[in-house]
């Protein structure tokens, strides 16, 4: 296999093999892998059937699941990765298998791999129509901040992402990082500079905006682009925190634009935790409809 970097130009042929796939996990999202690639140190390399994507993560080179082929050749495909791993002096690793994914594995290539449960990796995924309207009494602390923000700042309005606003939430971006440590916590950078990427080739991804205005200031944006059949993937939703009811409200209002633009949309997807506590909390009390099981496949002999 022969591995390159994945660049911009590269999106639409991994794109194309994405869409072979039935899709649930943001990590499946032509938009993430692209927008984490420089942190991930992403590489792609294609053969006659599959697809295959490569990162590095602490010092530990590890596939996705190989894309495009068919399940009676993922025997193969798991060859051809092992081949590539072992010159490395590395086991085979495969990072962020959903279930379906695992059960694949497991049946194709019977005790190859142990399976770990990847926590920090599940993503979190909620019925568009729920973020919408905010409903049910699961709901009534979200209703609550959205009138305060809704009494505190009577002048808000609320605009689909585009050129016009393009600097705006640039710079918004850039004061967040400012505000909330960048200075000190090389992961909130990492994070500024993949929102970055997203907002530079937006197009390009195909990702959608939301922008939400406190008079003439940005006060919070989101991102998000099509998962596949009736799934969004929201990734990014940026707010500053001491604007009580900020991030119900893009929350809710992006909901409302994914729907007003893709009416087919069932599922909105607001991808994992990472394993950040406050974050946790903050996506488990929007009560998820459905959590997007992962694992880390490793090969059985490895440590």
């Amino acid at each position: 296999m022969d591995f390159k970097p994945l660049s911009i130009d590269d999106c639409a042929l991994v794109g194309k093999y994405l869409d072979r796939g039935e899709r649930t996990a943001c990590h499946e999202n032509m938009a993430t892998i692209f927008i984490w690639g420089s942190r991930l140190q992403t590489h792609f390399a294609v053969t006659e059937e599959w697809l295959f994507l490569r990162h590095a993560r602490d010092g530990q080179y590890s596939f996705y699941f190989p894309l495009g082929g068919k399940e009676a050749d993922l025997a193969a495909a798991v060859a051809a990765m092992r081949d590539w791993s072992r010159p490395q002096g590395q086991i085979l690793r495969l990072w962020s298998v959903t279930t379906g994914q695992k059960n694949e594995l497991e049946t194709v290539c019977p005790g190859v791999f142990d399976f770990i449960p990847a926590r920090n990796s599940w993503d979190y995924v909620y019925d568009a129509k729920r973020l919408a309207e905010v409903r049910g009494n699961k709901m009534h602390g979200k209703r609550n901040h959205i009138n305060s923000f809704l009494k505190e700042y009577p002048d808000w309005r609320f605009e689909e992402f585009g050129p016009d606003n393009f600097d705006a939430v640039s710079r918004m971006n850039d004061e967040w990082c400012l505000r909330y440590g960048c200075a000190e916590e090389e992961s909130l950078r990492a994070e500024h500079c993949a929102v970055a990427r997203c907002l530079k080739h937006y197009r390009a991804l195909g990702v959608i905006g939301g922008v939400l205005w406190v008079g003439g200031a940005v006060a919070a944006f989101s991102l998000a682009s099509p998962l596949g059949g009736e799934s969004f993937d929201v990734h990014v939703e940026k707010a500053f925190h001491d604007m009580r009811g900020a991030y119900q409200m893009i929350n809710r209002e992006m909901a409302r634009l994914i729907l007003r633009l893709k009416p087919e949309v069932k599922w909105i997807n607001r991808e994992d935790d990472a394993g950040d506590e406050g974050l946790r909390q903050a996506k488990l009390s929007y009560r998820p409809d459905m959590m997007v099981e992962k694992y880390v496949a490793q090969e059985r002999g490895g440590s």
